[in-house]
């Protein structure tokens, strides 16, 4: 990519087994099978290696959403 900090507008969605994450310009959420949630900033080196998904709720609500409807986009019939 020539201009990393461009950005590409799209998210990235990753699986293993019930546990999805998304991950987007600026911010990565990870859901895990048993409800626990990690967010991460990726917007500046020193949030990026904080949690806070207990403080910001308006931001996993927005991120959750997202991931549900890109994982609502897979074929269920891929393997594991």
């Amino acid at each position: 990519m020539e201009n990393p900090a461009s950005g590409t507008g799209h998210s990235a969605v990753s699986y293993f087994r019930q546990d999805r994450s998304i991950r987007t310009d600026d911010h990565r959420l990870v859901v895990y099978d048993d409800g626990t949630l990690e967010l991460y900033d990726h917007s500046s080196k020193a949030q990026e290696t904080k949690n806070p998904a207990g403080i910001q709720p308006e931001m996993v609500a927005e991120l959750r959403a997202l991931l549900d409807a890109r994982v609502s986009e897979v074929p269920h019939d891929v393997p594991e």
